[in-house]
């Protein structure tokens, strides 16, 4: 719980410093931006080029291809002595016999037999892949169809719904701690967390599209979604214990928010940012590598609520950092 709670706070902390990068753009107020001048800023300020699009869209189409592939063999297939006996697993843990439920329910992961680990990953990891499509979606929206006079709104009379998100943030993963076993309860309230994080991202998408810079927030999805698949088929192929990152990333994370404070106030300048926004990035890599092993060994049956949680913030955390490289890189 402690761990969720503290890579949450990451986000606050990578997202508090992030509109800092904006006095290095070639706006400094955003006032100075006129309607036309931000529709047209797409490609001036990114550094793309004519293929840049394509590129990024293909990229994303083979890693997410790959994904599936990988995916559908880590989670769907179950391997025999014999071809007759593969098939697809069973998923429902309902459909078992009531004193096998309750072993089936107490047992790490790593205990269980292969049918029900792999309904587990199942589990995780389609609700990540709702997660994430509902931020992309709901990014994507408040980018486009509010635009420009959506992110002054939220700068002026809407001020008051960022503060909202951020609370409701944390009231609703404190809720999801202590309903994670309760079902459909944790589904409602799982798919409110979503919804008020994606609200979240969404307005610092539209604030980097406020400057001209929305090919960088796809390029940093691009980038985000490629080295998390990387990062997600490593540790599934590769079998390596990473248990010895829980003692470690706890405490990265706590002087990585400790250093955010002090760069956003004591050293506002352009390297510290960058040097903490490369921190950042490496440490929710590694934290990708953990909670993706975590997610195999010594998690319940039932805590399909949390590993999808931790592999949520993880993704999120690690696309704010990477866009905050890639936006203080076009701080001319």
């Amino acid at each position: 719980m402690s761990e969720t709670i503290a890579a949450d706070q990451g986000v606050i902390a990578a997202d508090s410093s992030a509109p800092a990068s904006y006095h290095h753009t070639s706006s400094h107020h955003v006032g100075q931006l006129s309607q036309a001048q931000y529709n047209q800023a797409m490609y001036h300020n990114n550094g793309a080029g004519e293929w840049t699009m394509t590129i990024m869209m293909m990229s994303l189409l083979v890693g997410y291809a790959f994904f599936g592939v990988l995916m559908a063999f880590t989670c769907f297939v179950k391997r025999g002595a014999h071809r007759a006996r593969a098939g697809f697993v069973q998923f429902d843990v309902e459909e078992a016999e009531q004193d096998e439920q309750q072993k089936i329910r107490n047992q790490c992961v790593s205990d269980l037999n292969e049918q029900w680990r792999k309904a587990f990953i199942t589990k995780v990891y389609s609700l990540l892949v709702i997660q994430i499509f509902i931020t992309m979606a709901t990014s994507i929206a408040m980018m486009t169809l509010g635009g420009y006079d959506f992110y002054l709104w939220s700068l002026t009379d809407g001020v008051w719904t960022r503060g909202f998100s951020l609370i409701a943030t944390f009231v609703l993963i404190i809720a999801l701690m202590c309903y994670k076993d309760s079902s459909p309860l944790n589904l409602v309230l799982l798919l409110a967390f979503t919804l008020t994080m994606s609200y979240t991202i969404g307005i610092l998408c539209t604030a980097y599209a406020a400057m001209g810079m929305q090919l960088i927030v796809v390029e940093a999805f691009a980038i985000t979604s490629l080295l998390f698949i990387a990062l997600t088929a490593f540790a599934m192929i590769s079998k390596i214990d990473f248990s010895f990152l829980g003692l470690i990333l706890p405490i990265l994370l706590f002087i990585l928010i400790i250093w955010g404070f002090f760069s956003m106030f004591a050293f506002p300048s352009f390297e510290m940012r960058q040097v903490y926004a490369l921190a950042g990035t490496v440490i929710f890599a590694l934290y990708v590598l953990y909670d993706t092993w975590a997610i195999t060994t010594y998690l319940r049956y039932d805590d399909y609520i949390l590993g999808a949680i931790n592999l949520y913030l993880d993704f999120i955390n690690l696309f704010i950092f990477i866009l905050q490289l890639l936006a203080g890189g076009r701080r001319d």
